[in-house]
């Protein structure tokens, strides 16, 4: 019997080889499938990379607009912080001119309410030696 044991019968050999194929064939698919889900990642990841690079370059023209935009902007606020200053000045003198015109206004009338009342005192000062 020791003779008989060092011996494996062919029908036990192809099931521990059908066995140990069974467990390739087993590991070679999960492989597979590992391989498989990396390669979808990725291409996700690759993809998802290439948007993210064209928003980048559409957000990088949009900021480039906006610069030119607020440089622009800053040259008409100039334009009309001087204009401002401008009128500012402008109304001043309007102002000035209205209250030199007011003070020569109020004179005139005092000279014209002086000269009435002198005539008039001149007037009766006539009128007595008349009457």
């Amino acid at each position: 019997m020791p003779e008989e044991s060092r011996y494996i019968t062919h029908e036990t050999f192809n099931h521990r080889e059908r066995k140990m194929y069974q467990y390739i064939d087993e590991r070679d698919g999960e492989l597979k499938d590992l391989f498989h889900n990396l390669d979808k990642k990725l291409d996700l990841d690759r993809q998802r990379g290439e948007q993210t690079i064209m928003q980048q370059g559409k957000m990088i023209d949009s900021l480039e607009n906006i610069n030119d935009n607020l440089i622009k902007f800053d040259k008409r606020v100039t334009k009309v912080e001087d204009q401002t200053d401008t009128h500012e000045k402008d109304i001043h003198k309007i102002i000035k001119t209205s209250e030199e015109k007011k003070a020569g206004s109020v004179q005139i009338t005092i000279a014209i309410i002086t000269t009435v009342g002198t005539v008039l005192a001149a007037a009766f000062g006539v009128a007595q030696y008349f009457f």
